[in-house]
């Protein structure tokens, strides 16, 4: 979780790029059961849309599903 905080303070600072090297150790850990985790695919997407990787932001933001967990208290509908 700290890791993930940590991303949001760098995100609200406008340093996309550190925010983006934060969530892309939660995102990238194996068998990580984090449940936050569409969430930070999708800053991740943001913070590469930000920072001009427009193509890497679509390819990020298309994969949200493959993270979404029906298990999760946040992701459920």
């Amino acid at each position: 979780m700290f890791i993930w905080e940590l991303s949001n303070c760098h995100f609200m600072n406008l340093d996309f790029k550190s925010s983006l090297a934060e969530l892309e150790k939660i995102v990238f850990k194996k068998d990580n059961d984090f449940e936050h985790m569409s969430i930070c695919v999708l800053q991740m997407g943001m913070c590469y849309e930000i920072i001009g990787e427009h193509d890497k932001a679509v390819e990020t933001l298309k994969s949200i599903k493959n993270y979404i967990s029906k298990k999760s208290r946040f992701d459920q509908l």
